[in-house]
């Protein structure tokens, strides 16, 4: 952190000279307003000059003939300067341009600014206003295509009622025919029930009564902006050499001169000490390229060997030794004076305040004080600060706090010349914005490597600086500078061309390149050790906007209208910072406020930090996003010379602006330019303003008040009969902390709340729960009905000390309709009794009849979600959602279609039991099936039935070749009847039924399919064979369906012809398509007989025969909706040529055995089947069994 601080005085012009960043004058005689400066944004185009003059001067005239009319003759406009941008010429105008004389006013607008349409505002007039009723605004905004030449009424009407707003602090339109004054209206809030023509009435302006006068044309002058002209006023006294700064004054104005001033200044400079001379007289310094004026100017300043050995200070000399200087020039009017002195007691006495400030006056000067005392800070000219202060300029004070050091520091030579850059960029634009500052101290040990990194924002980024500041030019203690882009782009050349101002930078860095808008710069310094303390550093960043007419503005200014003040709870100190883009507020931002001051013993305080706010909260925020934040001052440590630096941010990204979004012009010769105004980020950026300072003479002892609630809001609550309160919570000193309670009043007339409280009825008192800032919530019951009720409210803090009372809302309840409880009727006698009741609210029988209609939708859709899934539920599918095949561990392919949906069915859940055609014993026996099919082929269903065996083909698998259970001829199974009924008498009476014991998934091999490439040896096709041992050949086939051919899953191998199994796969009829069919080695292998070598190899006998080295495929499948009565599984085993002996087949055959056949356990009434004795988890088993069922 920078231990020097600038102390700045900002001078607020007095009365008799005009309001505060204005030079108004009224001619109190004629009553007419003279020296209105009405000044022309430089966004419009100068082939439009003449049109813009015009305009203006038929709209102001038709104003100021609407402003004598409404004020009965008091005030017209009588003198009103019109400023054209430097860059118009005669030409444009088609009229001569005289040079603009007028002193900057404090906001550097204007009072009547004439530019584009506002983003917000749209195409009206509008005055920007901050401060409260009778508080002048900070200038009108007159948008170009609002004027006309014309003097029309309506327009004029128009501008006169902003014009009230601009000078007489009124939040509302004037109309003498308006008798009354809306109690919810802005100006009732912020005026406290005061009128438009009371407010105006009493301004300061219509204190003299005057007669009537005629009304009388305004005079307009025509001027054009000139180049500024500056002359410095530089005492060089010996005096000004303590603590040996000369040097740094001497350098530091050089710089200004050399280096920072445009090409078309004037600058001349004047040395004074007890008398003063001419130095250089006034002079346009010209290109950079040619510096001969520059470099005479900056030599003219002599070191320090050639000072005065005098010790006096005339300031009034040097005044008056300027204003001589001025007579060389085309223009003696108008010029910037900068007075450089020790800024002691004797410099300027109170008579020659009196006298320069009138010389001011008359030669339209704007002074700019820079005192640089000696520490601590006693010796100080108040009548010089209060010079500036008068003038429009300011008073800065450079202090050092190294007292204990005998030379000043590079602070204090970094701060001068960021004064002089103040200086230009508060009197000319486009000027630099201070981007980024950062100190490194001095170290005596060890290379320090420090980083750093900043932003150049899009509205920056023009011609830029990146400056390292170091104590000693010759010397600087820099190892090496760089600096490195986002993209890792790394620039490090040293540069020392302006090495005599003290600076380095790096050469060739393209800041102004356009992919580098926005960019993100990192900077690393080594810096050397110094055991002298000499090798201090700091790191600036300053930048000019890449398009002038795009630029962020940063403003600061106070409510004071003194430059020393008392501050008490009725004149409280409040802070306004202005944050635009052109006319576009910046919202979100991040505006702090970085105070210190200097006390009464010459020292300098520690930093306070103070963000403000744009909330609108009314005190002392007026609006909610209108790009002014501030806030009041409470954090006063002491009595003293406080100096603000603001400093603003993106906020994190936050911060917006109303921004015109640009469309393509191609698209349309008939539309505007831009399309919409829409609010749009900003990115980062960040910026850093002094503001202005000001003195404080004296504090008055004890709290500040809570400040005024000026959000007030009630809503009215029918079905309870209440009253809902809400309001932002002040603070407990004005708006910080929080407020201890709250006071709620009532009235039936809303102007006794401000005329006198006690005429009011207090509702009650309750306590605070918010802190400053948020919003507070309160409920009252109602107390009467069908009258206009009026209530305030106003915040208690912790030492009794109340706030103002706030505005004043109105409430409006219609009391209950009443009804009869009991009617009459004729044969009834008696007293009829009535009762009131409230009637039925037809919001609430609405309410009822939407929330009884989207029940009564919900109970229907409940309903039938249930009907669908229980008809899912029983529902048996007839086509097959899908014919994906999958592939089950134990190498069979099936058709997946849905076999849990199918094994829920009744039909599903019940085993099929039946004789295997493969035993030659059982050939003729009964065959149970759940699908029989016909001679004509179809399919019927004959659930749990019995039929003769009719063919060969048979389903299941009988009792004695099951090869999933272990065989045992000795145990009785039950009869297939005990699964037709499920009482308790459904076994086979004699004996207990027994069942099969399943073969575990890990011992199957050893059982199954044994016998198999014996079986397909000695079959001519390989499909079907009569052999009693063929296990593993389940075929659920139609009739007359040929073979299809497979796949052979190893056909690299296929000239071994060793016996294989193949996966199973679902047929269709002839009239379907053939299905595709795919197997891998490993399905293959793991269903392979244990009798069978595993070095043998598998063939189709298809495909043997016609092309044996080839692998024989097959169409994709096209038809995915097979029903299931096209639909079959066929398991079964093909060989090609098998090798080995007759022996080995024998042998196969005989050790066949058997097992018994499988029977489900009966089950109860809300019991399902078990598909499979072994594990569900065995795939084979679960899919075979289910579509077996199918």
């Amino acid at each position: 952190m920078r231990k020097l601080r600038l102390i700045s005085v900002f001078a607020v012009i007095s009365m008799s000279w005009g309001e505060r960043g204005t030079n108004i004058r009224l001619n109190p005689t004629t009553g007419g307003y003279e020296d209105i400066a009405v000044r022309i944004g430089s966004e419009l185009t100068p082939s439009s000059c003449s049109l813009i003059l015009d305009n203006i001067k038929g709209s102001l005239t038709a104003a100021s003939r609407s402003l004598h009319l409404a004020t009965e003759g008091q005030v017209y406009f009588d003198k009103i300067s019109i400023e054209v941008p430097s860059s118009w010429s005669e030409i444009d105008c088609r009229i001569p341009l005289s040079s603009s004389c007028l002193p900057p006013t404090g906001s550097r607008t204007g009072d009547i600014l004439v530019g584009e349409d506002h983003p917000v505002k749209g195409a009206f007039p509008w005055t920007q206003q901050s401060q409260g009723c009778g508080y002048p605004g900070e200038y009108m905004h007159l948008p170009f295509s609002f004027l006309a030449p014309s003097n029309s009424s309506m327009m004029g009407k128009m501008i006169a009622n902003q014009w009230m707003r601009l000078r007489y602090g009124v939040f509302e339109d004037y109309d003498p025919r308006r008798a009354g004054l809306s109690v919810t209206s802005v100006h009732h809030a912020l005026c406290r029930g005061r009128t438009v023509k009371d407010i105006i009435t009493h301004h300061p302006d219509f204190s003299t009564v005057r007669e009537p006068g005629n009304f009388t044309l305004p005079r307009f002058s025509i001027t054009r902006r000139s180049a500024p002209k500056y002359v410095i006023v530089l005492e060089n006294s010996q005096s000004m050499n303590m603590r040996d700064n000369w040097d740094f004054i001497r350098t530091a104005s050089k710089k200004f001169i050399v280096h920072d001033l445009p090409d078309t200044a004037e600058v001349g400079l004047v040395l004074f000490n007890e008398a003063a001379h001419i130095a250089y007289p006034l002079s346009k310094l010209g290109p950079k390229t040619n510096p001969q004026t520059r470099n005479g100017l900056a030599f003219s300043i002599k070191n320090k060997y050639n000072l005065s050995p005098s010790s006096g200070s005339c300031v009034r000399c040097g005044i008056e030794r300027a204003i001589e200087a001025l007579q060389g020039s085309t223009t003696p009017q108008g010029a910037v004076l900068i007075i450089m002195s020790r800024g002691g007691v004797t410099s300027l006495s109170l008579s020659e305040e009196r006298e320069m400030l009138e010389l001011s006056q008359r030669h339209s000067l704007q002074i700019f004080s820079i005192s640089l005392p000696q520490p601590p800070v006693v010796d100080i000219s108040i009548s010089l600060e209060r010079l500036a202060y008068r003038t429009g300029g300011e008073s800065f004070y450079i202090v050092d706090d190294e007292i204990n050091s005998d030379v000043s520091s590079l602070s204090s030579y970094v701060t001068l010349t960021d004064t002089f850059r103040e200086i230009y960029s508060r009197t000319w634009s486009p000027a630099p914005a201070l981007i980024y500052e950062h100190e490194y101290g001095p170290h005596t040990d060890g290379v320090y490597e420090n980083r750093g990194h900043f932003t150049l924002d899009k509205f920056s980024g023009g011609e830029t600086e990146f400056n390292v500041f170091a104590v000693n030019p010759f010397e600087n203690y820099l190892k090496s500078m760089t600096l490195q882009d986002r993209r890792g782009n790394l620039f490090s050349d040293i540069m020392d061309n302006l090495a005599t101002f003290h600076i380095f930078s790096i050469y060739n860095v393209p800041f102004k390149s356009e992919q580098n808008i926005g960019m993100n710069w990192s900077y690393s310094l080594e810096r050397l050790p110094s055991e002298t303390m000499m090798n201090s550093h700091i790191v600036t960043v300053l930048s000019y906007p890449r398009d002038p007419k795009e630029t962020i503005n940063v403003r600061f200014w106070t409510n004071l209208d003194e430059h020393a003040v008392s501050l008490s709870a009725s004149t409280p100190v409040i802070m306004y910072a202005e944050v635009t883009v052109n006319y576009a507020p910046v919202v979100d931002a991040s505006v702090i406020v970085e105070l210190q001051a200097i006390n009464q013993s010459g020292y300098l305080t520690p930093l306070i930090y103070i963000p403000l706010l744009d909330n609108g909260n009314g005190d002392p925020d007026l609006f909610p996003q209108d790009g002014i934040y501030s806030r009041y001052l409470t954090q006063v440590p002491s009595e003293g010379r406080y100096t603000i630096t603001l400093r603003v941010n993106d906020n994190y990204g936050k911060a917006f602006a109303p921004l015109k979004s640009y469309g393509d012009n191609s698209r349309s010769c008939c539309q505007d330019q831009y399309q919409k105004v829409s609010n749009q980020k900003l990115g980062a950026f960040s910026r850093i303003h002094w503001g202005d300072s000001f003195r404080i003479h004296n504090m008055e002892k004890g709290s500040m008040p809570p400040s005024r609630i000026l959000n007030l809001a009630v809503t009215m609550l029918p079905k309870t009969d209440e009253l809902e309160f809400t309001w932002i919570s002040p603070g407990d000193d004005f708006d910080y902390g929080k407020p201890t309670s709250y006071q709620l009043y009532l009235a039936t007339d809303s102007s006794k709340f401000y005329e006198n409280i006690k005429k009011t009825s207090l509702v009650e008192s309750f306590s605070a729960f918010k802190p400053a800032g948020i919003q507070e919530t309160r409920k009252i019951p109602l107390s009467e009905y069908d009258k206009n009720l009026y209530y305030a409210i106003l915040a208690v803090d912790k030492d009794g000390n109340l706030g103002e009372i706030s505005n004043v809302v109105k409430a409006f309840l219609p009391s209950p309709v009443l009804q009869n409880d009991v009617k009459t009727s004729p044969h009834s006698t008696g007293d009829v009794s009535n009762t009131e009741l409230h009637s039925e609210k037809p919001s609430k029988i609405l309410l009822y009849l939407i929330v009884g209609i989207v029940g009564f939708i919900v109970l229907c859709m409940f309903v039938v979600m249930i009907i669908l899934v229980s008809f899912r539920r029983k529902k048996v599918p007839e086509d097959l959602e899908t014919n994906k095949s999958t592939t089950t561990d134990n190498g069979f392919s099936v058709i997946q279609d849905e076999l849990e949906n199918i094994s829920r069915d009744p039909e599903a859940k019940h085993f099929l039991l039946s004789s295997s055609n493969q035993d030659s014993n059982t050939t003729n026996v009964p065959t149970h099936s759940s699908l029989i099919r016909d001679e004509s082929g179809s399919v019927s269903d004959n659930p749990y039935g019995y039929t003769p065996r009719q063919v060969a083909p048979g389903y299941g698998w009988s009792a004695t070749t099951n090869p999933y259970v272990y065989k045992d001829h000795n145990e009785t199974y039950a009869s297939i009847g005990s699964f037709h009924n499920t009482s308790q008498d459904s076994y086979i009476r004699g004996f207990q039924p027994t069942y099969a014991q399943p073969i575990p998934k890990n011992l199957r091999s050893q059982h199954i399919y044994s016998n198999a490439a014996v079986i397909a040896r000695n079959s001519p096709h390989g499909s079907h064979s009569s052999i009693e041992c063929s296990r593993g050949t389940v075929t659920f086939q139609a009739h007359a369906e040929p073979n299809l051919s497979r796949v052979s899953p190893d056909s690299n191998h296929s000239s071994e012809q060793t016996a294989t199994p193949t996966k199973s796969i679902l047929k269709k009829p002839k009239n379907l398509e053939n299905l595709g069919d795919t197997t891998s080695d490993r399905d293959s292998q793991s269903s392979q007989c244990s009798s069978v070598p595993k070095e043998d190899s598998i063939r189709s006998p298809s495909t043997a025969s016609s092309q044996p080295s080839q692998h024989s495929t097959l169409p994709p499948l096209e038809d995915p909706n097979l029903s299931i009565e096209k639909t079959y599984l066929e398991t079964s085993f093909e060989f090609g040529g098998v090798g080995g002996s007759q022996e080995e087949a024998e042998n196969a055959v005989n050790s066949c055995k058997m097992p018994p056949p499988t029977l489900p356990k009966p089950r109860g009434a809300n019991q399902d089947v078990i598909v499979s004795s072994d594990n569900l988890s065995n795939s084979l088993d679960k899919k075979i069994r289910s579509c077996t069922q199918v």
